[in-house]
């Protein structure tokens, strides 16, 4: 019978490499949309603490984790406005994800780091639910959990048992998937909504614009809209269809203001007699 490894150990080189094999896989599917700077701060950061445990390199002390968090953190605001919402939220968690391997010392920070792959998988279904990401995202789930069983059996299992013991796993948990999505309540709209950027993938145009925001309009295929003709429908030649005039501007953005009409009458009703 496998020795428990207490909470306190540290774990070999080995599984450190699993945990930076895992990362890569789980934050694969988020580089197209990422910003470069994120994914190279990501790269660096997986790569640093390699050296470190391969060849000696300087391991950060607490004060440089420290200002390097804060100059990251900074970073990402300055990237998106705000720290809120889905794109600030998945490029913030996969860069701290990065620094976060500059710190593991013991068996819980190993743990702790697999804990964020699952929310970095998760991550990926707030862009978009496609047959492939979800295949995608059952591998991920496979290899972070092989990785999780390889953190507390150090000995014994090699990778093909560790895989396939994680794959029985996740197994023996479908009958409960398939209770919860038969049986959990059908919520209108998207369930993991957000801040800011919840509606920034749907196609349409608001009733404000700033610019930098109209090109996520590009980034949903649903349909804008429908129409229905009393009688024979024109030639497709014919068709053409007016979106919204924002004519008003305070210098940073766009709106429509108010009707030009009541505009003129609002005016004209002021001007002295």
């Amino acid at each position: 019978m496998a020795k428990q490894m207490p909470s306190f150990a540290h774990p070999d080189r080995q599984a450190l490499n699993w945990l930076l094999a895992t990362a890569a896989i789980t934050v694969l599917p988020h580089l197209g949309r990422l910003p470069v700077w994120i994914a190279l701060a990501f790269a660096v950061a997986s790569a640093w603490r390699y050296a470190c445990d391969n060849f000696h390199w300087y391991r950060p002390g607490r004060l440089v984790r420290v200002t390097v968090t804060l100059a990251v953190i900074a970073a990402v605001y300055k990237q998106y406005g705000t720290l809120l919402g889905r794109d600030p939220g998945v490029a913030l968690l996969v860069v701290l994800l990065g620094l976060k391997f500059l710190e593991l010392k013991t068996l819980r920070d190993y743990m702790w780091s697999v804990f964020l792959f699952y929310l970095v998988i998760l991550g990926g279904f707030l862009y978009a639910q496609t047959l492939w990401l979800g295949a995608y995202a059952i591998v991920a789930v496979i290899v972070s959990t092989a990785t999780l069983i390889r953190l507390n059996q150090p000995t014994g299992l090699n990778l093909k048992e560790n895989l396939r013991l994680a794959t029985g796993l996740l197994i023996k948990a479908l009958p409960l998937m398939l209770i919860v999505y038969l049986l959990f309540p059908r919520l209108q709209g998207t369930l993991w909504g957000l801040p800011l950027d919840a509606h920034s993938g749907l196609t349409g145009l608001s009733d404000t614009m700033r610019p930098g925001n109209i090109n996520r309009l590009s980034e949903s295929s649903e349909i804008a809209f429908r129409v229905t003709f009393t009688q024979e429908p024109p030639p497709a030649r014919e068709l053409y269809w007016r979106g919204l005039v924002l004519w008003q501007t305070d210098g940073r953005g766009w709106s429509r203001g108010r009707p030009k009409a009541a505009a003129i009458h609002a005016g004209r009703s002021k001007a002295p007699p």
